[in-house]
């Protein structure tokens, strides 16, 4: 029922004629993953609550940087600024979900230290696609003032570290419940939007109720739908672990791919006659090389 009605919202965003309207619907959706994180832990009752505390901690920040958007647009009348006190929620909100999915992987990162290589490893090489696609754009923006180029720097880097957790998830093996989906899902909604709207951003084209915001309200809805199926305790509470970590194709492909952003990074930037970024492009190789 909350994902029919949550999939439902996001459509009917997308129909509503201001986008005062849409601020306050996607404001009453995040509040309604709040109060579905309090239902699931009162109902379920997980033995071990506290990663689904700090994730539920994590959603509520959304709802403060929802109101200062709200309350720029709805009572200054304004466009909420670049670098804002709501920026500082939206950090937080990703600094707190990649603090539960580890608390959530706590266990497994004990024993199996040897799978956490694997995400840094894709980390690095989506950094230096970030860095010279998303980043630098901003950090060599002399027009900018300081606090808007570190906040613009911030998001992808937040994403990166949300990356690198996601795919550890994914690549470590073991029991998975409904939840886990879930959540997946949910967190992978958030860095595909987070992609497109710096891209959107930085030519100039995004604007309130562009497509991509249904990516934005479906980590709001997936991770309801988490806490609230029964499957959340096992998440939380259960480890299972296959005794030693594999070197699966999955695993070599995606490797393989992290390492091979370096070069044809160089390759695309030589072809586009613009400047090759040598000192990340070369340090990022050193460190690829080094973890592999």
């Amino acid at each position: 029922m909350y994902l029919a009605v949550g999939v439902l919202a996001t459509g009917a965003y997308f129909l509503l004629p201001t986008q005062t309207a849409q601020y306050v619907l996607r404001l009453l959706a995040v509040g309604s993953t709040s109060a579905a994180f309090v239902a699931g832990i009162v109902m379920h009752r997980p033995k071990r609550p506290l990663p689904w505390y700090v994730l539920g901690f994590a959603m509520l920040m959304p709802v403060l940087s929802s109101l200062t958007y709200v309350y720029y647009v709805a009572v200054l009348g304004i466009e909420p600024p670049r670098a804002s006190v709501a920026d500082a929620f939206f950090i937080a909100t990703y600094v707190c979900v990649a603090a539960a999915l580890l608390i959530f992987q706590s266990r497994r990162l004990a024993r199996d230290r040897a799978s956490t290589v694997d995400p840094i490893i894709v980390a690095v090489g989506v950094g230096m696609l970030a860095w010279v696609f998303l980043m630098e754009p901003y950090a060599t923006d002399p027009s900018l003032p300081l606090l808007q180029r570190l906040v613009s720097i911030a998001y992808p880097l937040m994403d990166l570290v949300l990356l690198a957790v996601v795919v550890r998830m994914l690549l470590v093996r073991g029991e998975r419940p409904f939840a886990y989906y879930a959540m997946v899902t949910g967190v992978v909604s958030l860095l595909i939007f987070d992609a497109a709207y710096a891209a959107t951003v930085l030519f100039g084209t995004y604007k309130t109720g562009n497509p991509i915001d249904a990516l934005e309200l479906l980590l709001f809805v997936f991770t309801g739908v988490a806490v609230l199926h029964p499957s959340m305790a096992d998440l939380s509470d259960k480890t299972v672990l296959e005794p030693e970590t594999r070197l699966t194709r999955r695993r070599l492909a995606l490797l393989a791919a992290a390492s091979l952003i370096a070069p044809i990074l160089v390759a695309l930037q030589w072809a586009r006659g613009e400047t090759i970024d040598v000192p990340v492009l070369v340090g990022g190789s050193v460190v690829l090389f080094l973890l592999v």
